[in-house]
């Protein structure tokens, strides 16, 4: 095989299997978006420690902001938050660097927090980093979708 033909089958291969990476990725970031809402519902910390930085910032539509994932985990209760249903749609992910990624999508919920109704539709972005090979969320933030 020339080089020409040897490069052509080298790039097509890599063609290939990029979706598949990046798919593998979009899964992977959507799961953990997935368990965390989950968790917020029930008042779970586990997910929240294995998944957000230290220093993790996030921004609730209806709830307010709160920075730091000690300070996430302490608010969290079974009691605080009552999530019926969520789901994600319009699924994005941007791989900015090898270890950042941006996923963001459209979530409609029935969720209220403290008695108050939370919006039904929000747009939500989650950025992430890679830290010793595990995607941790560094930060979450919603916007009401009207």
């Amino acid at each position: 095989m020339n080089t020409k033909h040897a490069f052509a089958a080298a790039l097509m291969g890599f063609l290939v299997a990029a979706p598949a990476v990046a798919g593998d990725l979009k899964d992977e970031l959507v799961a953990i978006d997935k368990a965390l809402w989950s968790a917020w519902g029930v008042g779970d910390a586990a997910p929240f420690k294995a998944h957000l930085t230290d220093d993790h910032v996030q921004a609730v539509a209806g709830a307010g902001v709160v920075s730091g994932r000690d300070q996430i985990v302490a608010g969290l209760s079974p009691d605080a938050c009552e999530v019926k249903s969520f789901d994600f749609q319009d699924i994005n992910v941007r791989q900015l660097a090898d270890d950042v990624a941006v996923l963001s999508y459209v979530a409609t919920q029935d969720a209220s927090c403290g008695g108050e109704k939370l919006p039904p539709k929000v747009y939500a972005t989650s950025i992430f980093v890679r830290h010793h090979g595990k995607w941790l969320s560094t930060s979450y933030q919603e916007t009401p979708i009207r």
